[in-house]
């Protein structure tokens, strides 16, 4: 049986959120080749930042959240995990603005 590469990084991705679950920080791993076999995946961006935060790497989570909103700017999950991404100079000025995000897309759904 052939499984299409959509499928193949979802397994990956749904691999992944398990290990986030359990805290396990080889769901890094996981989200990584759901990103490599689909690289517009989202969602897999927004826990592979997620898997990254629960490790204390701020600036890579930082990186993989700003992927997945330019991959999906509506996704409300991911402005509200990026607000707690790294603590630069710049850090309160992003907060704000994913505040402001995580509302306004949270409004729509109210």
């Amino acid at each position: 049986m052939v499984i299409s590469c959509n499928e193949y990084s979802r397994t990956y991705y749904s691999q992944g959120n398990v290990l986030l679950v359990m805290k396990r920080p080889t769901a890094i791993a996981s989200y990584g080749s759901a990103i490599a076999v689909g690289p517009n995946h989202a969602n897999a961006y927004s826990n592979h930042g997620a898997s990254l935060q629960d490790v204390s790497l701020p600036e890579a989570a930082a990186e993989s959240f700003n992927q997945a909103i330019a991959l999906k700017p509506d996704h409300a999950k991911t402005y509200h995990n990026h607000r707690n991404a790294p603590r630069t100079p710049h850090h309160h000025a992003a907060v704000v603005t994913s505040y402001d995000n995580t509302i306004a897309l949270q409004e729509t759904s109210c």
